[in-house]
C-alpha cells in the first residue's frame, strides 16, 4: 500500500493596524483646508489624541494648522515641546497663546493628550489629568483661515516633525470637561455633531507593505488625510498595530447600574418631555451629572432633600443617563426625552 504524506503549510496572518508610525523624517497626514469651514465661527475648541513619541528633543506636531504669517486667521496647535506637551491658538491678536504640561512626555509610552479652549481659558490634560492651565486668553476669536491641517507637521517654514506613533485624533467644536476626556479617551468614540473631525487610523497590515493605503479616514465627516512622504512598508513610517485603543471597542462609559443608593432617590416621570423629578431621601451633598449616550457630560445639579426638579427642555429627543452621586454611593438611571 501507499503511506500519504502529510505536508503542512504555514500560513502568517498579518495584524491589522490601530496606528500610523512618524519617522520624524518628513511624513506628515495633510488633511486639507476644508475643516476650516467647520470650525469657522468657533470660540471653542478641544484638540486631542494619543501619542507614542520615540524623542524629546526638538519640536513635534501632533495636530494642528499653523502657518506663516500669523496674521488674524484661525490657527491651533497641539504639539510636543521637548519633554512637554503643549497646546497653542492664534487668533484676531496675531499672537499665539500657549499652555504647557511641563515634562509629560514619556518616551516609547502611549500618552493621552488634550488641548482645550473655552473661549477664556487655555488647558491641556496628560492621561486625563489636567497638567496646565492659562486663563484669560481672550483675544483670540477665530476668523476663517486658509491653511491646511497637518498631523505630525506643520506649515511653518521650519519642519516640526513628530516622531513616534499618533492614533485616535479628535478635534471638536466644543470645550470638553475633564469628565467627557477621561469618559472617551480609553475606547472609539460614537459620531455626535460636535466631533467635527475623527481619525481612528484603523487601516493598513501591521508593518507589511501598505502602499496602496495612502489616505487617512475621517469617522466624522468629510475631511480625509492624504499620507505624504510615507514608506508605507516595514517598522517605520508605516501602518502598525499595537495601539492602547482596541479597534471596535466603542465606548459604553455609562451603564444602568445600580447600588444600595438607589433606594434612596426616585426619577419621574420617565419617558419625559421636559422635567424630570428627582426625589431624594436621607443623601449627603447629593449631585445629579446628566449625560448623553456618548458619554459626555452636559451640565450637573445640586439636589436637596425633596424633590427637585431638573429642566431638560433644551435638550434633543433621546435617551440620557442621569448620574446621582452622594456620600453614600452613586446610582445611575436612563431616562428617555421625548
Amino acid at each position: 500500500g501507499c503511506e500519504s504524506e502529510r505536508v503542512e503549510i504555514m500560513v502568517n496572518v498579518n495584524a491589522e493596524a490601530t496606528h500610523l508610525n512618524f519617522d520624524g523624517v518628513d511624513d506628515y497626514v495633510n488633511l486639507g483646508a476644508s475643516l476650516n469651514t467647520t470650525l469657522d465661527p468657533l470660540n471653542t475648541i478641544t484638540v486631542e489624541s494619543w501619542v507614542k513619541p520615540a524623542t524629546n528633543t526638538g519640536l513635534g506636531v501632533i495636530v494642528g494648522n499653523y502657518a506663516n504669517p500669523l496674521g488674524s486667521q484661525m490657527q491651533f496647535l497641539l504639539r510636543r515641546d521637548g519633554t512637554s506637551y503643549t497646546f497653542w491658538i492664534n487668533g484676531t491678536s496675531g499672537i499665539f497663546k500657549v499652555v504647557e504640561a511641563i515634562n509629560t512626555v514619556q518616551l516609547n509610552t502611549w500618552q493621552h493628550v488634550a488641548g482645550v479652549w473655552n473661549g477664556t481659558d487655555l488647558k491641556i490634560y496628560v492621561n486625563g489629568v489636567l497638567s496646565g492651565t492659562t486663563t484669560n486668553v481672550t483675544d483670540s476669536s477665530f476668523a476663517t483661515s486658509t491653511n491646511s491641517t497637518f498631523i505630525g507637521n506643520n506649515q511653518a517654514g521650519s519642519p516640526e516633525i513628530f516622531t513616534g506613533d499618533i492614533d485616535e485624533v479628535r478635534i471638536w467644536n466644543i470645550a470638553r470637561s475633564q469628565t467627557d476626556i477621561n469618559n472617551l479617551k480609553d475606547c472609539e468614540a460614537m459620531s455626535q455633531p460636535e466631533l467635527i473631525a475623527y481619525y481612528k487610523f484603523n487601516q493598513g497590515y501591521d508593518g507589511v507593505s501598505n502602499t496602496g493605503i495612502t489616505s487617512l479616514t475621517d469617522s466624522a465627516g468629510s475631511n480625509n488625510g492624504t499620507l505624504t512622504n510615507f514608506a508605507l512598508t516595514g517598522a517605520t513610517s508605516n501602518w502598525k498595530a499595537g495601539s492602547t485603543v482596541a479597534t471596535g471597542n466603542t465606548c459604553t462609559v455609562l451603564q444602568n447600574e445600580s447600588f444600595n443608593v438607589s433606594t434612596n432617590f426616585k426619577i419621574y416621570p420617565n419617558p419625559t418631555k421636559n422635567i424630570v423629578n428627582i426625589d431624594v431621601l436621607n443623601l449627603d451633598n447629593a449631585l445629579v451629572e446628566v449625560y448623553d449616550i456618548n458619554g459626555r457630560q452636559l451640565f450637573t445639579q445640586k439636589l436637596n432633600n425633596t424633590t427637585n426638579n431638573v429642566n431638560i427642555e433644551n435638550l434633543a429627543a433621546g435617551v440620557y443617563m442621569f448620574k446621582v452621586t452622594s456620600n453614600q454611593g452613586t446610582a445611575t438611571s436612563k431616562v428617555i426625552k421625548q
